[in-house]
């Protein structure tokens, strides 16, 4: 059963630091998804396939530690968000969740971190697209049967996140 320590959350809160971080400190490996999609694959079939490889990759790797830079979970709340079809599902999440050890690290911050920290994200959202999605990431679709943690990056400098994670892990 591997053991998968996944960050996720809106752009710009912190999560490719702490990841980088863990990593450095001997926590696991880092498996990324910030460099996003190619812009000429759909959506679906990308995250699809990505939820597909993952599974298979843990299951062979199953004594390891792997620091989860976003994560498919997030597509639950995007394909939502942009009214598009969900690409994983029910039963991938679920084989996914029993077959390994997860924790959950929802990072979120207010839209004033979101603009100072200069998101290059392809979608920049506005103030209440960005305060929808954050209350989306915290409603049903990510309150799965794991262990789960939100943490305001707003409220708590990258050290005491960093700390924060550490003490539950």
């Amino acid at each position: 059963m591997a053991k998968l320590i996944i960050l996720e959350g809106l752009s710009r809160t912190g999560k490719t630091t702490i990841s980088n971080r863990l990593k450095d400190d001997g926590f696991g490996r880092i498996i990324s998804l910030v460099d996003k999609r190619p812009i000429d694959t759909d959506i679906q079939s990308f995250y699809k396939g990505v939820a597909s490889i993952s599974n298979e990759f843990y299951k062979a790797f199953s004594d390891e530690t792997f620091v989860l830079d976003r994560s498919f979970l997030s597509e639950l709340v995007y394909c939502e968000f942009f009214e598009r079809e969900p690409s994983a599902t029910e039963e991938y999440v679920k084989d996914l969740l029993e077959n390994n050890e997860v924790i959950l690290f929802y990072l979120y911050n207010e839209y004033s971190d979101y603009q100072k920290r200069s998101p290059k994200d392809r979608h920049i959202f506005t103030e209440e697209a960005y305060e929808k999605l954050r209350k989306s990431f915290v409603s049903e679709k990510l309150k799965l049967p794991i262990e789960s943690f939100s943490i305001d990056t707003s409220e708590n400098n990258l050290e005491q996140v960093y700390n924060i994670i550490k003490i539950q892990i």
